[in-house]
């Protein structure tokens, strides 16, 4: 079929513009080597001859490998793309299928290879690229919006707490920000983000967290404001030195308050005086559980004596009062010990000293021997009179009831001055009260001048059985 006689198709047009590029550099490439093998000997000769077979050969598989092509039916846009990517391989190819190369032992040879153009079963499919291509996608979108912004979190160190401890001393909350930004999408997926302005809204607000650094806050489960106990009698000092000036001693067991850390001392507060102490000179009841035990004995002994008021609790609990009101070998009839829980009830019931009250009926029934005492359970010989003790005297059902009403009337009337509540809605009328000692009591309530120092005698015997 002549190509004159209807119109060209693009495969065609394809065919002769890879026929003319072909040609142009082929003829090139020959010019050049042409020249330099003008004087070559006979052996140039059948490299000449090589080159045109090899060119032949060229065309032939040029013209067989395309004779098959189909005629594309694309729209003058796909077409123009089409074109070019075409353009683009074609040259591509052309231009890397030459290798030049030469060798002679005599002088240098220039010698043109040509490499034979094959038919390529796996022949590209413009449609399938075209199409892949048109659907790739990228899209960038313009953003203005408000976001939060994080806030930063301070660590300082503190030796006011114990080692590790963390304290959050001020709580961080985020901020906010304006952002104007540009995104880019790929098929839809979100690729990258480039940010172009940042506008500040509210500052965000740091979180700052104290941690512990104390090695002794740590081991004595302690913190500033915390109680602490003096393992010895200590002198309390105005400054952290061992030269210092003294303040006071503080007795052993007794319990001060921590104010602060200061190296190997600490600032510590008792009864009103702030000063130092020596850090090994205390301890705490996490550390030492016993204590906490010893520091209420310590205080119930140290205000133990003969000028000691007696309208208060002792502070003993009941086994203190089992423990001191048993085992005397005096109390053969075991009176007070079998009564060791109503002289505990006493005390809570009116405030007044449990000991003061169980030391009287000991010193009036000499340890509950008396005949008032075991006739009539009245260890204190309540109202009795001198001329005749026995039949004036009060008579009990219970030693318990004697009890009661004894430390009642002391509370009411010796012990109080007028107006003191001492029980519910009871006020004391203070009739004999002459002070909250037992001299003072002494002066109204017995005609014994010794009375006293006799009561604090037998107080004295049961404080000590609970050291």
């Amino acid at each position: 079929m002549n190509n004159s006689d209807m119109p060209r198709q693009l495969p065609d047009v394809f065919k002769e513009l890879q026929q003319s590029r072909f040609e142009q550099e082929l003829n090139t490439k020959l010019n050049i080597n042409k020249a330099k093998m003008v004087k070559t000997s006979e052996k140039r000769k059948k490299v000449k001859e090589k080159i045109s077979q090899k060119k032949e050969a060229a065309y032939r598989n040029m013209w067989n490998e395309h004779s098959t092509t189909e005629v594309l039916n694309f729209s003058v846009k796909k077409a123009a793309i089409v074109t070019m990517g075409i353009c683009a391989i074609v040259l591509t190819v052309v231009s890397k299928n030459y290798i030049f190369a030469g060798n002679n032992e005599e002088e240098p040879i220039i010698e043109t290879s040509y490499v034979d153009f094959e038919a390529n079963d796996n022949a590209i499919n413009l449609t399938q690229i075209v199409s892949e291509n048109a659907s790739m996608v990228e899209a960038k979108d313009y953003v203005k919006e408000e976001r939060e912004v994080d806030f930063e979190t301070v660590y300082i160190e503190d030796t006011s707490l114990q080692k590790d401890e963390k304290v959050v001393t001020q709580e961080g909350s985020k901020g906010k920000e304006e952002v104007t930004a540009i995104k880019t999408y790929h098929n839809g997926e979100f690729i990258e983000e480039n940010i172009i302005e940042r506008t500040v809204i509210l500052e965000p607000i740091k979180s700052v967290v104290h941690t512990g650094t104390s090695e002794f806050l740590s081991t004595y489960k302690v913190h500033l404001g915390d109680i602490l106990y003096v393992t010895s009698e200590v002198a309390l000092r105005e400054k952290a030195s061992d030269s210092a000036k003294e303040i006071v001693k503080i007795p052993q067991y007794y319990d001060v308050k921590l104010v602060e850390l200061a190296g190997d001392w600490c600032k510590v507060s008792f009864n009103g005086h702030d000063g130092y102490i020596k850090n090994t000179a205390v301890t705490s009841s996490s550390y030492t559980p016993g204590i906490l035990e010893q520091n209420r004995k310590q205080k119930i002994f140290a205000s133990a004596g003969e000028s000691m008021s007696v309208n208060k609790a002792s502070g003993l609990t009941l086994e203190d009062f089992k423990k001191a009101l048993s085992n005397n070998p005096k109390d053969v009839n075991k009176i007070f010990e079998n009564n060791a829980e109503a002289f505990f009830n006493a005390e809570q019931k009116y405030n007044v000293n449990g000991l003061f009250i169980a030391a009287i009926g000991i010193n009036e029934s000499a340890w509950g021997t008396s005949n008032i005492a075991s006739t009539k359970k009245n260890l204190f010989g309540y109202g009795a009179y001198d001329r005749d003790p026995y039949n004036s005297s009060y008579t009990f059902e219970t030693y318990e009831d004697g009890i009661d009403l004894v430390t009642k009337v002391m509370a009411k009337y010796y012990l109080n001055p007028a107006g003191t509540k001492i029980y519910g809605d009871e006020m004391a009328s203070g009739k004999y009260y002459n002070g909250p000692t037992i001299a003072a009591v002494n002066m109204r309530y017995a005609s014994d001048t010794d009375w006293a120092k006799k009561v604090y005698t037998y107080m004295e015997l049961l404080y000590n059985k609970l050291k």
